[in-house]
């Protein structure tokens, strides 16, 4: 179990470096007057909401693309739910794959969801008492999708585990 959850983590720390880098720069460089309509019209709130809607969806693309790279460490998670899996139910030798597929879909896609979304008004209230109301959006977004990228690629790695064509005849 640890060695697909390896996989996991992995995926999640690259997810975590790219939001936390991407954020940053965004915090420190002065790209809000390329992306805000220079009118006065427009209040601190609704130019930070206007800023920010685009970076959930760079932050799931990136999410996106990190779960569906293979690397050595998917197939080799693949090859241990594979082997897993038919040690389990020898007459059905992918039975437990595809429930761990299914089972890690489902968060996926739930935090994929969650990622696009405003938080809860709760977390706005405890932001905003805290001082951090502008803050909290982009971390959400950024939270989200480190949590999206984590389940993913464990479910990347169940899909090759189904998916995959045996190395030698005797598996």
């Amino acid at each position: 179990m640890l060695q697909f959850m390896k996989v996991g983590i992995f995926a999640a720390f690259l997810q975590l470096i790219a939001v936390t880098l991407i954020s940053c720069l965004v915090s420190v460089s002065d790209l809000r007057a390329l992306v805000v309509p220079a009118t006065n019209a427009m209040t601190p709130t609704d130019a930070l909401l206007y800023f920010y809607a685009p970076l959930k969806w760079l932050f799931l693309l990136l999410a996106v693309g990190i779960i569906l790279t293979d690397t050595k460490y998917i197939t080799f998670a693949a090859t241990r739910i594979r082997h897993a899996s038919r040690l389990m139910r020898p007459t059905v030798p992918d039975h437990a794959a595809n429930t761990l597929l299914v089972l890690l879909t489902l968060p996926t896609a739930g935090l994929a969801i969650l990622t696009l979304r405003q938080p809860p008004d709760f977390v706005l209230a405890l932001s905003s008492y805290f001082g951090q109301a502008g803050r909290i959006w982009i971390t959400w977004s950024a939270l989200m999708s480190v949590g999206a990228v984590f389940f993913g690629a464990i479910s990347h790695a169940a899909w090759r585990a189904v998916h995959m064509r045996p190395l030698d005849p005797g598996s």
